[in-house]
């Protein structure tokens, strides 16, 4: 063997180690999220779930030779939908992203036709519009449909025989979706119809919705405002002295609203699906400092699904859809997950809660 054969030779078996052991190329995800504005608790939560699942996945896949993941945020501000579209472009386009972690309805009413057209598979994190898989084949939805919820706070509602119903109303889809459930599901009954006002989401004067409740006579109002518009409905409520029995919307537990005083807050119910799991809120609090907030378990289940998904059939588009609707029994945050043929999630436990002294407790199983 010469000189020059005996160096190729030493070369190859250098570089063969790293050929072998080469790690898989990550999975880059696009997330597009509520950072600031009005729901950026909500945002931050589902944020700090997708960072605590990726570490973990990551941490393991140093030893497991599994693919890492890259995640990509990108924030929509205050529902600022155009800023989603563009987001998502950036995302698709420019980093190039294997599938995009889309947040609400909202934006992924608008964003799934771009990911389309890049064949990029979209996971809605926490949409629960019940329809929005429906016509958008690359869509699959990861948190139960809101419907549920709505079907327990009505439950509730008739327990305590109200028939005066109201509904304030900010006109974005998560709310529009459960406004127009109401309607339809008390439309039926032998009951006055329900009085729903429609409103801006930036409208934070209520005082001539108010005037209309008042002289309707509510004996519940389903307010269906966003978190940081809360306080501003129940002081309103409270200085005209018109104070019907509130069913605030799922995420009546914001700290936005606990924080206000418990003189307005207290009474006001709300469906919402349990609690993560034990485990997850004692990890996630040990690593964040704070126990989970609003949404943080479905973007570490978006994320813990997904990589399950690659794991078993692989990171490409097609092989990424086709294993989202194989997903069953997966043992998530939220409890378990199955994904059905139409690509949403299965429902999960539904409970009312009520603020007390700026505390969410359970106040009864529907």
């Amino acid at each position: 063997m010469n000189l020059l054969t005996r160096c190729l030779v030493a070369a190859i078996l250098l570089l063969l180690p790293s050929c072998i052991y080469a790690e898989p190329t990550p999975v880059k995800i696009g997330v597009l999220l509520t950072l600031t504005g009005s729901m950026s608790n909500w945002g931050q939560s589902a944020r700090e779930g997708l960072i605590l699942a990726q570490e973990s996945i990551n941490s393991a896949s140093a030893t497991q030779n599994d693919p890492r993941i890259q995640l990509v945020f990108e924030d929509y501000g205050n529902f600022d939908l155009k800023r989603a579209v563009s987001a998502a472009h950036k995302l698709i386009t420019v980093d190039k992203v294997d599938v995009l972690f889309s947040y609400l309805t909202e934006d992924t009413e608008v964003v799934w036709k771009i990911a389309a057209q890049n064949n990029v598979p979209v996971i809605a994190m926490a949409a629960g519009a019940a329809d929005v898989t429906t016509g958008r084949p690359n869509v699959f939805r990861m948190s139960p449909s809101d419907i549920d919820l709505m079907t327990a706070a009505l439950k509730f509602v008739s327990s305590r025989k109200w028939t005066n119903i109201c509904i304030v109303n900010h006109q974005i889809a998560y709310f529009e979706d459960m406004s127009s459930f109401l309607e339809h599901k008390w439309s039926g009954r032998k009951a006055e119809p329900i009085l729903r006002i429609d409103l801006a989401p930036a409208e934070k004067d209520f005082r001539s919705a108010i005037g209309r409740l008042k002289a309707r006579g509510c004996e519940v109002l389903f307010a269906l405002v966003l978190p940081d518009s809360m306080g501003t409905l129940l002081q309103q409520l409270r200085v005209v002295k018109f104070l019907p029995s509130i069913v605030g919307p799922p995420g009546a537990a914001d700290p936005a609203i606990l924080s206000l005083p418990s003189e307005i807050t207290d009474g006001v119910v709300f469906a919402r699906f349990e609690d993560p799991s034990a485990d997850f809120a004692q990890r996630f609090r040990t690593r964040f400092g704070h126990a989970p907030g609003i949404t943080a378990d479905y973007g570490y289940d978006a994320l813990t699904v997904l990589h399950s998904v690659v794991s078993r059939f692989g990171s490409s588009a097609e092989e990424v859809s086709r294993g989202l609707v194989h997903v069953k029994g997966h043992r998530g945050a939220s409890g378990t997950i199955d994904i059905n043929a139409d690509r949403t999630r299965t429902s999960r436990r539904v409970q009312i809660w009520e603020i007390r002294g700026g505390k969410a407790i359970v106040a009864r199983e529907p």
